[in-house]
C-alpha cells in the first residue's frame, strides 16, 4: 500500500476553529463520505467487542459528545489515506486516522461525528444562500433544501454500511475451534444493522425536527440577506448546526437507531 492523501483534522470547538487541509483536494461531500466510513468502521469495532455503553454514548445526546471533545481540548489528527495493490486493476482505498498517545477509540469517534456534523450544515447552508434558490418562493426553497438534506442522509448512510462491511472484512482471523462462529457472528450483526439502517431511512428523514430546521435554515439565510454585514456564520443552536439540547439527536452517529 502506498500514502496517496493525508488529511489534517483541526477543531477547537471554543474557539469555533474547524479547519481541513489534505495533500489531494477534496469535495466537501468527498470529506463527509471519508469521515462516514471511518467512524462507522469504529463503532462496529465498538459494538462487535460488546462495548455497548460507547455505542449508546455515540448515538445519545450531542451535547455529551460535545463536552467529551471538550474535555480533550484542541483536536489537531491527521486521516491518511492508503491505495491498496490491486496491480493496477483497480482503484481502491483504505483510510486511516494516525494514532493519538492519550485518545480511544470512542474519543476518535466523536471527533468524526461532530465535524462530519458540521461539514454536512456548512455544505447545506452554502446550498441555501446559493442565487439559483432566489428564484423559488419559499416553501419550493424550503424544499429544495430538505431534498438535499436527504440526499446527503441517503448518501451517509450507504457509506456507513460500506464502512460497516470494511470492518467486517478486516478483522482478526484466528484460525481455532470456533473462528467460523465469529465470522458468521459478525457478518449477521453487519447484516442486521444495515437493514435496520435502510428500513429506518425514510422516516428519519422525515422527523419533523429535521423539516423544521429546513425551515430554520432558509429564514437564517434570509434574515442574513436583509441585514448584510451584521450576522455572523449560524450554528442553528450548537457547534455543528444541531440542536444539542438534551434529548434531541438524529441517531445517526452510526447511521441507525439502537433499540434495547
Amino acid at each position: 500500500m502506498k500514502e496517496t492523501n493525508r488529511i489534517n483534522l483541526k477543531m477547537d470547538i471554543e474557539k469555533n476553529i474547524f479547519e481541513v487541509n489534505a495533500t489531494k483536494d477534496l469535495s466537501t461531500l468527498e470529506l463527509i463520505n471519508i469521515l462516514g466510513l471511518v467512524m462507522s468502521e469504529y463503532n462496529m469495532v465498538l459494538m462487535t467487542q460488546d462495548d455497548m455503553e460507547s455505542v449508546d454514548f455515540l448515538v445519545g445526546d450531542k451535547g455529551a459528545i460535545i463536552d467529551r471533545i471538550l474535555e480533550i481540548g484542541p483536536i489537531d489528527i491527521d486521516l491518511v489515506e492508503y491505495k491498496v495493490n490491486t496491480f493496477g486493476t483497480a482503484n481502491h482505498y483504505i483510510y486511516e486516522i494516525d494514532e493519538q498517545e492519550g485518545m480511544s477509540i470512542l474519543d476518535v469517534a466523536c471527533i468524526l461525528s461532530i465535524l462530519g456534523s458540521y461539514l454536512g450544515d456548512t455544505m447545506l447552508d452554502a446550498f441555501a444562500m446559493d442565487h439559483r434558490l432566489k428564484s423559488l418562493d419559499k416553501q419550493e426553497a424550503i424544499q429544495e433544501i430538505g431534498n438535499l438534506r436527504k440526499t446527503m442522509e441517503i448518501n451517509m448512510n450507504l457509506m456507513q454500511i460500506y464502512g460497516m462491511i470494511g470492518c467486517t472484512y478486516k478483522d482478526e482471523r484466528i484460525a481455532d475451534e470456533y473462528y467460523i462462529d465469529r465470522i458468521v457472528d459478525k457478518v449477521a450483526i453487519t447484516l442486521e444493522v444495515a437493514q435496520d439502517m435502510l428500513d429506518n431511512l425514510e422516516s428519519d428523514m422525515d422527523d419533523e425536527d429535521m423539516l423544521d430546521i429546513d425551515r430554520e435554515r432558509y429564514d437564517l439565510v434570509e434574515d442574513m440577506g436583509k441585514n448584510k454585514g451584521k450576522h455572523s456564520h449560524h450554528h442553528h443552536d450548537g457547534c455543528c448546526g444541531h440542536d444539542h439540547s438534551e434529548g434531541h439527536h438524529h441517531d445517526d452517529c452510526c447511521g441507525h437507531k439502537h433499540r434495547n
